[in-house]
């Protein structure tokens, strides 16, 4: 390839409050139990079935559907203690041989958090010595039943928690913000657009255009181009397209690998982008914690969960092995920290830190943001808490949160690969002609951003060195101005660039700095010329900005989409005639096969289009009715 160098709860979720209570039970022992409370709100997932049958005598009761029912795992994990405690000889053996052997995931979660639970027991120094035996015997026992992900059943599967990490492949062709390949006669150039981390799609693209062979190795000759449009990773745990991917570690990887021998460039998407320039995590008001940032944390959590998986591998010497063993716990790598953050400690599983309660934690979170009951940060902070396993309290902090996926990003090398590897546009030339393949949204400004970060560095600036470079900021006394903007919380190139002129005369009214700013930057003292001179500094630090590091650009998501339907006949007509008409300019005739693909021949091109059936006709937070691209598209070059 020739590279140019240019949650489903009635109510909020709270955890079910353990209180101590002083019962009598056998003989003259006086022990300490733990009971459910009444609790005034519910923060465990309630269950909206029954239990099923497995056979298990503690879960068949009526207690335990009840406890179930009313409280979820969490209300049933203090019930199956109390029950499995009871116990003994015989009977425990087979309840708990039982249990073990069983496939239904709430029976598995339910006995991975009795486990936990047992363990706090076990610690507690308030109970009897033979009631922390009990706790220690089941604490033993139960397993945490650690889990790969899945996949369909005739591809391989993707790296999990308990599997053998990928060899690490030579670095990437590096390449500029705009790439291209030059095609002769006979060549094809085979197009897959917006993967978002299906590992499953990737793999049946790159079986079904003969890309690669059965072990799954490059094969074609060098005829054959592969050129990947648009984000890598999946931005959200809302899909318009049905069922959420979750495997954007194995994705980067299999391209990784394949693009160290094969001919394969890469077209960025907005997404990838973000997390290349740090922007998904730092932005003040969207960033991954910031007030404002409920959309842009819960589009991480998605990934966060997918990294947690793929880097708890049992060979802690592999580089993208995230974890090491030390004092008897797992804790995080420093190249897997930012700044030392966050601080850590999980258990074992086997050989291999048992990241499932804390997986477990994540998915919970997804729930309840996805469906609506935490609406803000506030909600955020307020519920994790409870829900972390032990040795995770770290994670209770939102920078914690942001530096656990930034570090697992930047420990598997994959923010190098997105920087290195990625151009925001491709050319292709076909004899004399040129034409450009770029995902949608990226336009001139992002090509001029992506060039500068690729050219300069990814990092900002300090805020003073920033200040320096501004011409009107020279003439002024800039210590002054640093002290006043420090006085409305701005301390760094990020959150000068973020606030827009009403929020900032609203901020420095709060804060009483109106009088300072006004003076150092000469801004009128009402709230609306306030704004209007606020909001021409910021476009001129914008333009001083010329990587777009410091996340000007971005706004608080996506907002809802609404799906209207699925692809018609007119629906696929538009969709093929739109993909023809940008890359060659205009429209050319174009036939269909029985089974939807479409097909041109313009004597000179020929091209094959199959649009993936998950593709629906939606509107999007502006109303406007769009078809989102998904597809795969092979041009043959003719001459």
């Amino acid at each position: 390839m020739e590279i140019g160098p240019s949650a489903d709860s009635d109510t909020p979720n709270e955890y079910d409050a353990l209180v101590n209570d002083q019962v009598t039970v056998t003989g003259t022992a006086r022990e300490m139990v733990y009971r459910t409370a009444p609790p005034q709100k519910t923060t465990g997932k309630r269950g909206s079935e029954a239990l099923p049958d497995v056979g298990s005598t503690v879960l068949s009761t009526p207690a335990a559907q009840s406890a179930y029912r009313g409280f979820g795992v969490d209300g049933l994990k203090t019930f199956m203690l109390q029950e499995l405690l009871k116990l003994g000889g015989r009977a425990l053996d087979d309840e708990m041989a039982t249990l073990i052997s069983t496939d239904e995931p709430i029976v598995r979660r339910a006995l991975r958090a009795t486990k936990m639970l047992a363990l706090q027991w076990l610690e507690d120094a308030r109970q009897s010595q033979d009631m922390r035996l009990k706790c220690q015997a089941l604490f033993e026992r139960i397993p945490t039943f650690a889990t790969g992900r899945l996949v369909e059943a005739d591809l391989p599967a993707a790296p999990a928690a308990d599997s053998t990490l990928p060899a690490v492949p030579p670095a990437p062709k590096r390449v500029g913000a705009v790439a291209g390949v030059a095609l002769s006669p006979g060549d094809r150039l085979h197009i897959f657009s917006d993967l978002k981390g299906d590992i499953g799609r990737l793999k049946r693209l790159l079986k079904s255009h003969a890309l690669v062979d059965e072990r799954g190795e490059w094969q074609p000759g060098p005829e054959a181009y592969l050129l990947i449009v648009g984000d890598l990773i999946n931005s959200s745990p809302i899909d318009a397209w049905g069922p959420v991917s979750e495997h954007a570690f194995a994705v980067i990887e299999t391209l990784r690998r394949l693009s160290a021998v094969g001919h394969i460039g890469f077209s960025a998407g907005g997404t990838d982008m973000s997390i290349a320039k740090r922007t998904f995590f730092r932005h003040p008001r969207y960033g991954f914690q910031a007030p404002q940032g409920m959309p842009r944390f819960a589009q991480g959590l998605v990934l966060l969960k997918d990294f947690l998986n793929a880097t708890a591998a049992a060979d802690l010497q592999h580089p993208y092995a995230a974890w090491t063993l030390t004092d008897g716990f797992f804790r995080l790598k420093p190249s897997h920290q930012l700044l030392g953050l966050p601080q850590l400690e999980l258990w074992a599983s086997g050989e291999q830190p048992d990241v499932y309660p804390l997986v477990e934690a994540i998915e919970r979170t997804t729930d309840f943001i996805t469906k609506g009951a935490w609406t803000s940060q506030q909600n955020v902070n307020d519920e994790i808490p409870t829900m972390l396993p032990m040795g995770c309290d770290d994670l209770a902090y939102a920078d914690s949160r942001e530096a656990l996926l930034a570090g697992l990003l930047q420990g598997t090398g994959t923010i190098e690969f997105l920087r290195t590897a990625l151009a925001a546009q491709w050319r292709f030339r076909g004899g004399e002609e040129v034409h450009v393949v770029s995902h949608s949204g990226i336009g001139p400004a992002e090509i001029a951003q992506w060039s500068a970060c690729k050219e300069q560095g990814w990092e900002l600036p300090p805020l003073a060195e920033f200040l320096a470079a501004h011409p009107a900021v020279s003439k002024t006394n800039q210590a002054r101005l640093q002290q006043s903007l420090a006085s409305v919380g701005i301390t760094d190139v990020a959150g000068l660039v973020a606030w827009d002129g009403e929020t900032m005369a609203q901020r420095a009214m709060e804060r009483r700095a109106i009088d300072s700013l006004c003076q150092t930057m000469g801004l009128r003292r009402d709230k609306t010329g306030f704004a209007t001179g606020w909001d021409k500094w910021r476009r001129e630090w914008q333009q001083l900005d010329a990587g777009g590091l410091a996340g000007g650009d971005l706004d608080g998501g996506q907002g809802k989409i609404e799906v209207l339907g699925t692809m018609n006949d007119q629906a696929v007509a538009a969709y093929a005639t739109k993909i023809w008409s940008d890359l060659f300019g205009q429209p050319a005739p174009q036939t269909r096969r029985p089974d939807g693909t479409v097909l041109w021949d313009t004597g000179r091109w020929k091209g094959t289009l199959h649009i993936d059936p998950s593709v629906r006709v939606i509107r999007d937070a502006f109303g406007r009715v769009q078809l989102p691209m998904k597809h795969d598209l092979t041009l043959e070059f003719i001459g």
